[in-house]
């Protein structure tokens, strides 16, 4: 719905009756559809990190791993379009000023998490060649990837 409409397209009505509950259900267990989309991101941020996990995690090598990699990115893609496009795009959280909500907190905990795992995936890689380590990247591998990966869906 969201991928349709966009968040500020859609309403609260719209997304009790999608999701078969009534305004007032989903009011007791969101403030708001903020609130809502927050919870969705953090679990498709979630999905995200279990595919990247599971690519380190397999395979003989480097090589085998960041295939892994991309063919769970690929899937990722697949099953949620929406969250892939939201993981590239630029996040805008004030954690400072104390107005992120506990779940875009977490989802960006997540991203952190998997940039660590990725800059460390990268790093062994680049060691095990003998080369230099730097990559002169800010750390956003996942960014980066990402972009690739939807470079090459869109060319197919």
């Amino acid at each position: 719905m969201f991928a349709v409409k966009g968040i500020e397209g859609t309403s609260m009505d719209e997304i009790a009756k999608e999701a078969g509950y009534s305004k007032a259900t989903l009011y007791v267990y969101f403030e708001n559809k903020e609130a809502i989309v927050a919870m969705l991101v953090h679990e498709s941020m979630r999905k995200l990190y279990g595919y990247i996990d599971a690519g380190l995690q397999s395979g003989r090598n480097t090589r085998e791993r960041y295939d892994r990699i991309c063919r769970g990115l690929l899937q990722y893609q697949q099953e949620f379009p929406f969250y892939f496009s939201a993981v590239l795009d630029r996040i805008n959280i004030e954690f400072d000023k104390g107005s992120a909500l506990a779940e875009e907190r977490d989802a960006y905990q997540v991203g952190e998490e998997i940039n660590r795992k990725m800059s460390s995936f990268l790093e062994s890689g680049n060691q095990g060649r003998g080369a230099e380590t730097g990559y002169g990247c800010d750390g956003s591998y996942i960014y980066l990837l990402g972009h690739a990966v939807r470079a090459y869906t869109d060319s197919g």
